[in-house]
């Protein structure tokens, strides 16, 4: 196996033993309406567990919840400086933070939320990698969703995502060895 294909299986690897942790054991059966979502983001919005109020939605009919990783930058260290500053977002459902990942203090953050289906973020790589590790919660999750990544305005790339199934996405995005990694898991 090449290199950088075995890079590429390792980052995929960690990704998804991030995403399959015992995070979620249990349910604590919240419904599927508007007020379960908006449970989540007072949650959020107060500082509290986030990552709680969201599992509790996973064993609400009708509810899909999805742990989504997203991760960007050099392949093994190759690569250039990169401004990948922008936006997720997701065509239905909300999006909440889990956790950043690889940002550094003062350089890369997560904007205050505006919206729920929009998380934007500033993040610059040197030859390294960020991320973020992302709830999807989506209340009519019966057709796929897409999810977006925005840089300076412009739709860069989408992915299509089965709420009931998940993704697993990877884009080369140059020739410098950048790429971005989207790997969206069902909490059972």
């Amino acid at each position: 196996m090449n290199p950088v294909r075995r890079t590429t299986v390792a980052r995929l690897s960690l990704l998804a033993a991030a995403l399959c942790t015992p995070l979620f054991a249990g349910c604590l059966g919240a419904g599927p309406d508007d007020s379960a979502l908006d449970a989540v983001d007072a949650a959020g919005a107060a500082g509290a567990d986030v990552d709680s109020a969201a599992a509790a939605l996973s064993g609400a009919p009708g509810t899909a919840v999805l742990r989504v990783a997203v991760q960007w930058g050099a392949i093994a260290g190759a690569g250039t400086d990169r401004d990948w500053s922008g936006s997720f977002v997701v065509s239905r459902g909300a999006l909440y933070l889990h956790e950043t990942v690889g940002f550094e203090a003062g350089k890369d953050f997560v904007a205050a939320r505006g919206r729920t289906n929009v998380v934007q973020f500033t993040s610059f790589t040197d030859g390294d990698t960020d991320g973020l590790s992302l709830w999807l919660v989506d209340t009519e999750p019966t057709e796929t969703l897409t999810f977006t990544y925005i840089w300076n305005g412009v739709a860069l790339w989408s992915a299509t995502v089965d709420p009931r199934t998940g993704a697993s996405v990877l884009l080369n995005l140059d020739e410098e060895g950048t790429q971005m990694t989207l790997l969206a898991v069902p909490v059972q």
